[in-house]
């Protein structure tokens, strides 16, 4: 009966490339081999699309509905004429009504694909894995009733197994992946010279600081001497100015004794400023040479060389 189905669906389909290799299915297939036989039309069908008939015809020979669902549901696909397609249909049918709709609820809500195996097949009746897409964390598909190994292998993921049990009255399944966890490198203990080199490059870095807010303030003095020699000089003029015409004693007085003020000002900022501009400088130059040195190291490496930044900061 199989073998006049075979034939009668042959009749509305487009010549097969290899009548060899057809006549070997159909030789599996009398033999009861139809497991084997499903496996060599599954080898041809991208050769030819309505080689999906004899392969879901010999699934269903096999007890795999599953997998003949599929190929009936490829071979309409395919556009075959209405005489075959009749018959597929009423096959894609029976099958449909032998397996039950399971769903996919995938955690997180990723697209990934799910590799579906038929636990428990005798050796010479194994059936190949199914291969179902989750968009967006769901998936459907129609599975035998029966056991069957869920698994997921997903970049970023733990692998997942789990095993299904397909009856009559399936909830969705639940499937969570778990992130690949992030493991720590250990750090390893400073060695006395890094120890040795870390406390150079704080006091590097101290010595640094300070010299930048010290220059700054020796300009400043800097700026306030010259102010300051500026308004003495003013003031003596005024002072020499005031003698010569008025002779008015009082403002003469004043005059001299803020010229003594602005003298005693002057020599403070000059010395202040000079301070604060040599201690500056030498804090940075002692700051910054450890730090260049420290930032600017050869990097010499198998097949390329060049410079490098080392060094904390």
């Amino acid at each position: 009966m199989l073998r006049l189905l075979v034939s009668l669906a042959l009749a509305a389909a487009p010549t097969v490339e290899s009548d060899d290799r057809y006549a070997l299915g159909l030789s599996l297939a009398d033999q009861g081999r139809h497991a084997e036989a499903a496996l060599h039309f599954e080898t041809m069908v991208g050769d030819d699309p309505a080689l999906h008939f004899e392969a879901g015809q010999m699934r269903v020979a096999a007890g795999h509905l599953a997998h003949a669902h599929r190929h009936f549901e490829a071979y309409l696909a395919s556009g075959q004429g209405p005489e075959s397609r009749s018959v597929a249909q009423s096959r894609l049918t029976k099958a449909a009504a032998g397996t039950r709709r399971v769903e996919l609820r995938l955690t997180p809500a990723t697209s990934t694909t799910v590799i579906v195996h038929r636990v428990g097949d005798p050796p010479d009746r194994q059936r190949p894995d199914l291969e179902v897409a989750v968009t967006a964390g769901a998936g459907a598909l129609r599975l035998d009733p029966g056991n069957w190994e869920l698994r997921i292998d997903k970049a970023g993921y733990l692998p997942l197994r789990s095993t299904l049990a397909v009856h009559d009255a399936n909830v969705p399944v639940e499937l969570r992946l778990a992130p690949v966890p992030v493991v720590a490198t250990p750090k390893p203990d400073p060695t006395p010279a890094d120890m040795a080199r870390a406390r150079t490059l704080r006091r590097a870095r101290g010595e640094t600081i300070a010299g930048a807010v010290i220059v700054p303030l020796g300009v400043l003095a800097l700026a306030g001497l010259v102010i300051a020699a500026v308004s003495h000089r003013g003031t003596r003029a005024h002072a020499e100015d005031v003698g010569y015409h008025c002779n008015d004693l009082d403002t003469l007085v004043e005059l001299r004794a803020r010229a003594r003020r602005e003298v005693g000002a002057m020599v403070g900022l000059g010395v202040a400023s000079g301070a604060l501009l040599t201690a500056g400088a030498v804090l940075l130059v002692r700051g910054l040479r450890p730090l260049r040195r420290a930032r600017l190291s050869l990097d010499v490496r198998p097949g390329q060389a060049g410079l490098t930044l080392s060094g904390n900061f």
